[in-house]
């Protein structure tokens, strides 16, 4: 009986060591599983807050970029808009064409300028085009009554049928424009010009191809109503409905996740 006693004694020890063991590998398992959880979502944590804060490094800039190269734009506007007229000879005189033709041959983003007379006529323009046209009806035009001397980007209307277009999309422009006047200081016409929509492209490829060349990124440029300006051939020209527009109307800079309608989460 003690014999007996000794080696269930033996058994049940073993039992127990083979127990603990088990449940000490188990635990380790667990652990290591909750630690291997744990670093997983604070990396991606990291990683996310890198990139996010990378991506809103190159937003600014694209829109430092393009807000200066706009004030650029029409600051020339201006002041071409200060000369044309003050002298008192006729706006159609080839000094004003040699002047403007100047000018776009300087920055060939700038697609048309012409000045109108108060009516809306064109008296001089670029490449001679649309002169002698009645645009009292465009934007441009118009806005300038109401003091908004640079309109939203639009599709050509007019020009479409004139300007050459190697781009394989509707011609767009952003319009802007301003009153001029004669040498009595009253005021004459209006100077409008419309700068391609291929300046945007442009500073979006210079920003983002360097940057692209290692990962996949895409910029998108949204109009006030939130519709897409520039940006994949798949998104353009729709209107977002994002949480992050919504953030940024009401001040919010930052990064977020968002699920475009692609069906596809995009950071």
């Amino acid at each position: 009986a003690p014999h007996s006693m000794k080696s269930s004694t033996q058994i049940s020890a073993k039992s127990l060591g083979l127990y603990l063991a088990v449940c000490f590998s188990l635990l380790s398992v667990l652990l290591t599983l909750i630690l291997l959880v744990v670093i997983d979502v604070t990396v991606t944590k990291q990683a996310k807050a890198s990139i996010g804060g990378n991506l809103a490094e190159l937003a600014h800039q694209m829109s430092y970029r393009l807000d200066r190269a706009m004030f650029e734009r029409y600051r020339e506007v201006q002041l071409i808009a200060d000369r044309i007229g003050w002298d008192g000879k006729p706006v159609s005189g080839p000094e004003n064409r040699r002047m403007l033709d100047a000018l776009q041959r300087t920055y060939p983003n700038y697609a048309w300028i012409g000045a109108t007379d108060e009516r809306g006529k064109v008296l001089v323009a670029t490449r001679g085009v649309l002169e002698n046209e009645d645009v009292s009806g465009r934007p441009w035009f118009q806005n300038v009554k109401t003091h908004l001397h640079v309109g939203d980007v639009q599709e050509a209307k007019m020009l479409a049928k004139l300007l050459p277009n190697n781009t394989g999309e509707p011609l767009r422009f952003v319009d802007i424009a301003f009153p001029y006047a004669g040498p009595d200081g009253a005021r004459r016409g209006v100077l409008g010009a419309h700068l391609s929509w291929v300046w945007a492209r442009d500073i979006q490829r210079s920003i983002m191809e360097p940057v692209d060349a290692a990962r996949k990124l895409d910029a998108l440029i949204l109009s006030a109503d939130n519709t897409v300006l520039l940006g994949p051939p798949d998104l353009q020209g729709k209107t977002l409905e994002l949480d992050s527009l919504k953030k940024l109307q009401r001040g919010t800079n930052g990064f977020h996740t968002e699920n475009l309608p692609d069906g596809h989460e995009y950071l």
